[in-house]
């Protein structure tokens, strides 16, 4: 290398330092085995256009070069919402060319820095395109263009010879060139077709013309004011956005019940263990709730919190709120005792219904008892549609929940919207298997009790064992099921295990809460096909009561698309905007707002938040839900996941921020920063703590007392300091890979339990190794989840033929004790001369043999 590359070499190291990577949307993802299959598309720029651009540019080649780019980058803008660009230039040797785009500059201003893009580069382009690649040593993906997947270029005279790809060498997955053609201009796209479809690389191509014509005719005004959409896409989007029916729903939930009540006095509402209330029986329950709360004060419009655990009182105390005409807060039982308080704190909750045993926080309320109960019946409150009907707490960023305010008719048209899909009636079998601090409970509620069906109430211990689950929707005939994608992978698990596959009555299982798993859907349709039962993917938003869109599940729309998410229900709005408001493309990634009857109220005594997230748009008030979606060329949404701060965990939205202001609180912890690792199907929490003194399983203590479960990280790494990028902000890539410390009181396995224990649990946990679990080391505080627990127990049953319980598990989490309950169960089961020779046969095992036994997955 000569002394002139050896400085140019230099210059783009600089140049590309902590270069971004391009998020440009495909239609589908990357093959791990690219073919390298390649197509075209054309579009042609009138001649007047033409002119217009070289006019714009003046005389000089590399102006006009600029102009062209310029145009373009304002279309890659638009499809990915970066400002810092990184393309390359078309051609056998290209160049790479970044380019800022931040600050909103006029098209003009744009060009000037596009000018110094190209400029730069062409001064610069003595180093040959691979030595540039092997100096900065990207990542290499199969069928993947090295420095950048976007090429863009000028051509001269003549038709391009686009790059045609190799399978491992493959040209840039989306090319355009623009070529000179006796005075006019053309607009050559290559590209690939396992990415792309010509569809979307034509509507682009039309993009870009928009883009040219505007700036010709306004090259002054800012690019955020240049509109690629043209007229056709903007009504085909704002057609599929539009609400298409409107349902009355200015009713109370309790009238509702009541008219059932008449219908089918007989019927059973709710069994719960032993219990099988009838509507009838039901109904005298919730009155005797109604009149308890009358006598003290309950007025309608009030709030009255329910802190009880999951049996048929949970049901008939809602019901009995509801008839007061009061609207309930759902408080869950596990909830840490500081976290309870600061909910009904804010609430300003008066009553709460709990066990005479519940450890409630101090404070100035009362507390009734379902054992306490007068037995005459209260009032039926006069309540309408507009009334609050539930106040439901969600994760803060500031650290405090914040109550989003559901009334009556949100919930009733949203079971009137989507009657047609389901037709609920008495037939039916609904399992209230999630908390009634989960909006996910509002739908099995009503689904079974405003339809005359039977609504099973499912344990807590049962809910978080999918054996003792599976085997409750077998005996008790449950029709409908609503599941998160975590809970539905542990109960597909179990029903391959099982030998009868005609023994479920399921005739739709609905999909809620978070991404889709696609892999589990299709191992159920291996098992039951796509017809008995519907497999239906629901996005839904607290903010928008429950459920937002509806989804038919196949095999032939999983091929296609791994998040579809479907069409909005009919009374819903809805729209994909990019960060500036402005509707994204077909194809392009947005965030979704939703608007319509469905819109909750706000939040409670949180004005500025609300405004916030609750905003008006023609007419309509529209929620920003922080969710990126998009529309795909049939008119259907395809969802992809948070674009800020929030996350989902098992169903429950997150925000991160709450989680760093409870690390930040500890005495001995100055800073934090908490991410989301691990897989899409199996997201870990893991929080980064800068602090020199802290203990931490003190300050997993901490943690536990002020945040539920699910919102402790499941590792936390100490640092010295959190990594910064340039500009000051958090370097989430520098962060390090969580790693589980041996702490100075490691004690390793000993026992042969203990030993196929820890190799069970290494191979469910994530990033840790079995030779890293002491005796003393929790499953929990090693970052397990309730989720993850369950499989604890059929490996432990495929390992020693015994079965344990899920509350054992949360009662004896720690390596020695959970090891000592084996051995507990398996006693029974063997005679000593048996115990003796399984011990003997585990001891001579090494820990890699261990894992073989256990299939290698632990």
């Amino acid at each position: 290398m000569t002394d002139s590359q050896g400085r140019q070499l230099a210059w783009w190291r600089q140049r590309l330092a902590d270069a971004p990577e391009l998020e440009f949307p495909t239609d589908r993802p990357r093959p791990a085995r690219p073919t390298g299959a390649r197509a075209g598309a054309t579009r042609e720029l009138p001649d007047a256009l033409a002119g217009g651009l070289r006019r714009l540019a003046g005389t000089e080649p590399s102006s006009f070069d600029a102009a062209l780019l310029a145009g373009f980058l304002v279309v890659v803008n638009r499809h990915t919402g970066q400002d810092d660009l990184v393309i390359g230039s078309a051609g056998p040797d290209p160049v790479v060319l970044r380019t800022d785009l931040s600050g909103d500059p006029t098209f003009q201003e744009l060009v000037h820095r596009c000018r110094d893009t190209v400029l730069g580069a062409a001064a610069h382009r003595d180093v040959p395109f691979g030595t540039l690649v092997a100096a900065l040593a990207p990542d290499h993906v199969s069928g993947r263009h090295p420095l950048f997947q976007i090429g863009f270029g000028a051509a001269g005279d003549g038709t391009p010879a686009l790059a045609a790809g190799e399978p491992d060498r493959a040209g840039p997955d989306l090319e355009i060139v623009v070529v000179d053609t006796d005075g006019g201009l053309g607009l050559h796209a290559g590209f690939s077709t396992e990415l792309f479809d010509a569809d979307r690389v034509g509507r682009l191509l039309d993009h870009l013309v928009a883009v040219y014509a505007q700036a010709v005719d306004a090259p002054d005004d800012p690019i955020g004011e240049l509109d690629p959409l043209g007229a056709d896409e903007r009504a085909t989007l704002t057609a599929w956005g539009a609400a298409r029916a409107d349902f009355p729903a200015d009713e109370s939930l309790y009238r509702l019940f009541a008219d059932q009540v008449r219908r089918t006095p007989d019927n059973v509402a709710v069994t719960a263990g032993d219990i099988h209330w009838t509507y009838r029986e039901l109904e005298a329950r919730a009155g005797r709730v109604a009149a308890r709360l009358a006598a003290l004060g309950v007025q309608p419009g009030d709030l009255v919190a329910v802190c009880l655990p999951r049996t048929a009182d949970l049901v008939a105390g809602i019901l009995g709120i509801l008839r007061a005409g009061a609207a309930y807060v759902p408080v869950d039982p596990d909830q840490p005792a500081e976290r309870m308080a600061l909910i009904l704190g804010d609430a300003g909750v008066r009553v709460v219904l709990a066990p005479a045993d519940a450890d409630l926080p101090a404070g100035d309320h009362t507390r009734v008892v379902p054992e306490d109960l007068p037995d005459e019946q209260g009032p039926v409150a006069d309540v309408a549609g507009a009334d609050l009907a539930y106040l439901i707490y969600t994760s803060g960023s500031t650290g405090r929940p914040k109550a989003v305010m559901i009334p009556h008719r949100n919930v009733v048209r949203l079971m009137r919207a989507t009657d047609d899909w389901y037709r609920f009636d008495e037939t039916d079998v609904h399992p209230l298997f999630h908390s009634a601090a989960f909006d996910a409970s509002v739908w099995e509620l009503w689904g079974a009790l405003l339809y005359g069906g039977r609504l099973v109430v499912v344990p807590y211990w049962v809910s978080r064992s999918p054996e003792r689950f599976h085997e409750l929707l077998r005996q008790e005939r449950v029709t409908v099921l609503e599941q998160t994608p975590a809970a539905f992978r542990q109960l597909v698990a179990v029903d391959e295990r099982r030998a009868s596959r005609g023994e479920l009555a399921l005739r739709a299982v609905v999909l809620v809460g978070e991404a889709l798993d696609p892999d589990s859907v299709l191992r159920w349709f291996d098992r039951h096909g796509e017809e008995h039962p519907r497999l239906i993917n629901m996005y839904g938003i607290t903010e928008t009561t429950v459920h937002v869109t509806y989804q038919v599940l196949s095999r032939e729309l999983l091929a296609r698309c791994a998040g579809p998410i479907g069409v909005a229900i009919p009374d819903m709005p809805v729209r994909v905007v990019d960060a500036a408001g402005r509707l994204a493309p077909i194809g392009v990634w947005g965030e979704l707002l939703v608007g319509g009857p469905a819109v909750s109220y706000g939040y409670l005594g949180r004005p500025e938040l609300t405004a916030q997230r609750f905003v008006p748009a023609d007419g309509d008030r529209l929620y920003r839900s922080g969710d990126l979606a998009r529309w795909l060329a049939d008119g259907t949404l395809e969802y992809l996941g948070r674009a800020d701060q929030q996350v989902k965990i098992r169903g429950f939205r997150i925000e991160l921020g709450e989680i760093e202001a409870a690390l930040t609180a500890h005495p001995e912890v100055t800073d934090a920063v908490v991410v989301v690792r691990g897989e899409a199907d199996n997201p870990l929490l893991v929080g980064y703590v800068v602090g020199t003194g802290y203990d931490e399983a003190a300050l997993r203590t901490h943690l536990a007392a002020r945040l539920p479960a699910y919102m402790v990280p499941a590792h936390l790494v100490r640092l010295d300091a959190i990594p910064l990028t340039g500009n000051g902000k958090t370097d989430r890539r520098a962060l390090p890979e969580p790693r589980h410390e041996i702490g100075a009181g490691f004690t390793p396995p000993t026992t042969p339990t203990e030993k196929t224990l820890a190799a069970i649990w290494a191979g469910i946990l994530d990033r840790i190794d079995a030779d890293r679990i002491g005796t003393g080391d929790n499953f929990f505080d090693l970052g397990g989840n309730s989720l993850q627990a369950t499989q604890i127990i059929s490996r432990v049953r495929d390992a020693f033929q015994i079965t344990i319980e899920a509350r054992q598990i949360f009662t004896h989490p720690t390596l020695e004790r959970l090891a000592a309950q084996i051995d507990e169960a398996a006693r029974p089961q063997l005679d000593a001369a048996e115990l003796d020779a399984l011990e003997a046969e585990i001891a001579g095992l090494s820990d890699a043999e261990i894992q073989k036994l256990l299939g290698g997955a632990g």
